[in-house]
């Protein structure tokens, strides 16, 4: 009868803590997401010690790029981004300006349909 009842706490306690986990998830996925990232970059401020730079200035690189490197992703895209919709606007426009005009007594279908010259 011990070991149903140790099964059975131990069962109720996994349960307990999946439910707080599910509950604070958003608030821990930050505290996760950070010590995820800081133990994927430490070998890299550890090259730096090793390199003779010292730890705080190595980990203050490290920082730095990570700061600078998705924040030139991101003008990149952005930059791309932008000049793509202009090129859009731009054709579309220069589309519906060559496109002929529609006669209201006309409805019938051309004799020959041609592939329009871009």
């Amino acid at each position: 009868m011990a070991l149903e009842r140790q099964v059975t706490f131990w069962v109720a306690a996994l349960a307990v803590f999946v439910a707080v986990l599910w509950v604070l998830s958003d608030v821990l996925l930050p505290f996760v997401a950070g010590m995820a990232l800081a133990y994927l970059l430490d070998p890299i401020a550890r090259r730096g010690e090793r390199l003779g730079i010292g730890r705080a200035v190595s980990a203050l690189t490290v920082l730095t790029l990570g700061w600078i490197v998705p924040w030139f992703t991101q003008v990149l895209a952005t930059t791309l981004t932008v000049t793509t919709v202009g090129c859009l606007v731009l054709i579309t426009a220069n589309r519906l300006r060559r496109r002929p005009a529609v006669r209201p007594d006309t409805h019938s279908q051309p004799k020959q349909l041609r592939t329009p010259r871009y």
